[in-house]
């Protein structure tokens, strides 16, 4: 059997059971998340527990990882630690997850998939993927050296007014006439 059909699983089925389901994910085989890392070593645990609610298949999702991403402060390597939880309702279609359709339960995100064919990977892969931050950075502004201090510094400091010139600071006058 193929790892992409071993991955597939049937979450009405462990709904229905209450299963619980742990898995280590490699980080390379992400490939949409392995663009976005400076190296792709390392692994993501992510923990699934499968329930019904409100007669839907769901699934709580907590996934945890240390990614290698590139510091936009100083620009050198760092481990980003990343952590994500979420409350996951499969529906069949898209007509489901509409407004004319029941409406999940508050608090659940609705995926879209056939309940019977459902990759975990991806649904850890698209965790990770929102749990990135926005500007990659150290924690700690010391972890970035003397040349990032001397920059946080800079940006401390008042800017003094070099009598920059605005040609649109009168307009609205102009227009009131």
């Amino acid at each position: 059997m193929s790892k992409a059909l071993a991955d597939r699983v049937d979450v009405t089925l462990l709904a229905l059971q209450g299963a619980h389901v742990e898995r280590q994910f490699g980080l390379e085989s992400f490939t949409r998340l392995v663009e976005l890392l400076l190296s792709p070593q390392g692994s993501a645990m992510a923990r699934f527990e499968f329930q019904q609610v409100e007669g839907l298949p769901a699934a709580r999702l907590a996934v945890k990882a240390t990614v290698q991403l590139r510091c936009q402060r100083c620009l050198q390597a760092f481990g980003c630690p990343v952590e994500s939880h979420a409350q996951l309702a499969f529906v069949t279609g898209e007509a489901e997850a509409g407004a004319e359709a029941e409406p999940v339960p508050e608090g659940w995100e609705a995926i879209s998939v056939d309940p019977r064919r459902v990759v975990l990977a991806e649904l850890v892969e698209d965790e990770l993927l929102l749990s990135l931050p926005l500007v990659p950075r150290h924690a700690d502004m010391t972890a970035c050296g003397p040349a990032a201090q001397v920059l946080a510094e800079a940006e401390e400091e008042p800017r003094e007014d070099t009598g920059t010139q605005r040609p649109f600071a009168n307009l609205g006058k102009l227009l009131k006439h």
